[in-house]
């Protein structure tokens, strides 16, 4: 089904823009399983949403106390690997893969929700605000939210790469 609609959207153009749906809009709802037609994207009944980081590695909409900087140690002779990621091509997009081995290297720092209580549809832009402080004059950061199923399983549903100067102050992935 997804490439059909990639299809769909290329008929589109090489028609000259020639109207192929009711809506101008048609996004795939990655946990529901169903496309939907917008009028606009992000869509009009967007509710933006904050989430903190937490120093007990949780994550919350409530503000985080003062504590001490989390870190880690990145070892260039041992990258961190990707297992997914944006693409729009067999073997890319969001990873079907689970992620938790990723998770578990002393290089990722990972900030977890309680379990939630209803299912939370992620649609519109995502942005991640981070301070930071690093001993070099480049570094990558990479920010990835994944959905957590029983037994654990951390599947991705959206990520982020920026490679910041030391003059940057805040990341948008």
């Amino acid at each position: 089904m997804r490439f059909q609609e990639e299809i769909i959207w290329l008929r589109l153009h090489a028609l000259n823009g020639n109207i192929l749906h009711e809506t101008p809009v048609r996004i795939y709802v990655m946990g529901a399983e169903e496309w939907r037609d917008l009028s606009s994207f992000p869509p009009e009944s967007m509710h933006l949403q904050r989430w903190y980081l937490q120093p007990d590695g949780t994550l919350n909409s409530k503000l985080p106390p003062a504590s001490k900087p989390d870190h880690y140690q990145y070892d260039p002779s041992d990258p961190t690997p990707s297992v997914g990621g944006a693409g729009r091509f067999p073997g890319t997009g969001p990873a079907r893969q689970d992620n938790r081995l990723l998770e578990a290297r002393l290089d990722v720092l990972t900030f977890t929700t309680k379990e939630l209580s209803r299912d939370l549809e992620i649609i519109g832009p995502v942005e991640a605000e981070l301070y930071i402080q690093s001993s070099q004059e480049y570094t990558d950061f990479f920010v990835c939210i994944t959905d957590v199923e029983p037994p654990g399983k951390s599947m991705n549903v959206c990520d982020g790469l920026q490679r910041l100067k030391h003059s940057h102050r805040k990341m948008n992935a």
